[in-house]
């Protein structure tokens, strides 16, 4: 589930979480909250703790289009991801360019001495599958994995285990 900046730094998210946790049985750490780079620059500490306040209420989160903003390793030292999202700009150059392929192989070597699981972006051939399996990639999203689905097909393939 998407955060915005805005969400990430009102301060409310946090007891609004607590709320629906005493009201409904959920597990929240069956959900994970993405935020992107670019949601972290506005208002810092505020975004940390409310982080850490998902975190203690037992949600998963995951840094979504690492390496398209700024970039600073220091979220990943301060800030308690569970998931690091390689962005597709990243995949896009893991084949045929030596460079590219040595950032996505650093990025996943750093995330796994973190214990933070990586998930590629935007992949759509075989081989950058394949590459980034290689490479140590956790887990992946993409054309070449799967399409778009409607909502009745997606949870039919989920009821079958797939």
């Amino acid at each position: 589930m998407n955060l915005s900046a805005k969400t990430i730094g009102s301060g409310r998210l946090v007891p609004f979480l607590k709320t629906c946790l005493a009201e409904q049985p959920i597990q929240p750490g069956t959900v994970q909250f993405e935020i992107t780079e670019h949601s972290l620059i506005y208002d810092f500490a505020t975004s940390r703790a409310t982080m850490n306040g998902l975190k203690q209420l037992g949600f998963k989160i995951a840094l979504d289009d690492f390496g398209t903003q700024y970039s600073s390793l220091n979220y990943l030292v301060d800030m308690p991801f569970d998931t690091l999202k390689i962005d597709k700009s990243y995949v896009d150059k893991v084949l045929g360019h030596k460079q590219g392929a040595i950032i996505v192989a650093m990025i996943v070597s750093l995330s796994k001495q973190l214990d933070i699981a990586t998930v590629a972006e935007g992949i759509e051939k075989e081989a950058q599958w394949d590459t980034l399996r290689d490479l140590g990639c956790d887990l992946g999203q993409g054309y070449y994995l799967a399409k778009p689905l409607p909502e009745e097909t997606a949870l039919r393939l989920l009821d079958n285990g797939g």
